[in-house]
């Protein structure tokens, strides 16, 4: 690994984000029914939210993911999403139950979420370490 280059300064960074969350948000505007944008574009809002604090990107975030919930009920893509939201806002009952809706829906990847959530409770703290340390 080179550590003798810079990094990207960080009001780069934030713009480039700015730039991608724009793109995507209208990607959504354009195209309501792509799935896979409006996901992308609330990891993104998630992002920002968590770098600069915006509630209006959460938000904008929880409203997509609603959206999404709504157009796509029996897809587990929409419970990932609305979990990560909820996540985002702290509301940890609404994140497990929608990761339980995704795995119930066919998502067999929410185990890392699931730790996660149990990491930000501080429930199970012992078996969520060690679980993290078998995926690393």
């Amino acid at each position: 690994m080179d550590t003798t280059r810079p990094s990207t300064d960080g009001e780069l960074a934030l713009r480039n984000l700015d730039s991608s969350i724009d793109a995507r948000l209208a990607s959504v505007e354009r195209n309501p029914t792509l799935l896979a944008t409006r996901r992308d574009a609330v990891g993104l809002l998630l992002s920002r939210a968590h770098y600069r604090g915006t509630f209006d990107d959460l938000a904008t975030a929880t409203a997509l993911a609603d959206e999404a919930l709504e157009r796509w009920p029996e897809d587990p893509t929409t419970a990932r999403i609305a979990a990560d939201v909820a996540s985002a806002v702290h509301r940890f009952g609404s994140a497990e139950s929608q990761l339980a809706l995704a795995t119930e829906l066919g998502d067999t990847s929410t185990s890392l979420a699931r730790l996660t959530l149990d990491v930000a409770r501080g429930t199970n703290l012992d078996a969520s370490l060690a679980a993290a340390d078998a995926e690393a």
